[in-house]
């Protein structure tokens, strides 16, 4: 995707997957005092404030997963988002989750 077609900035890594219309955002943050949790907050912030699901909407993505992924030294932490859009409802219906802990 362009510039333009992802919003008001760049993601780390985005995929569409059109027979699923379904998109995927991907945006790794590094915890420099390693608050992790911290990180995951901020990167699902930016995708948020920079519009990165716009694009994908206008590419005719239904289900967008959103994925905030914060690393330090050797520990991993991920948060998602999944964002449905309803054709009988034109709303978002958003769902935010945690991955169980953390991961090497």
């Amino acid at each position: 995707m362009s510039n333009r077609e992802a919003g008001d900035g760049f993601s780390d890594i985005q995929i569409l997957i059109d027979d699923a219309e379904t998109g995927i955002v991907i945006e790794v943050k590094y915890a420099q005092d390693g608050d992790l949790e911290a990180e995951c907050q901020k990167a699902l912030t930016q995708m948020r404030a920079l519009h990165y699901e716009e694009g994908m909407r206008s590419a005719g993505m239904r289900k967008i997963l959103k994925y905030g992924i914060a690393c330090w030294k050797k520990t991993v932490k991920l948060w998602w988002k999944v964002s449905h859009w309803c054709d009988r409802k034109p709303e978002l219906r958003d769902r935010w989750q945690r991955s169980p802990g953390f991961c090497d």
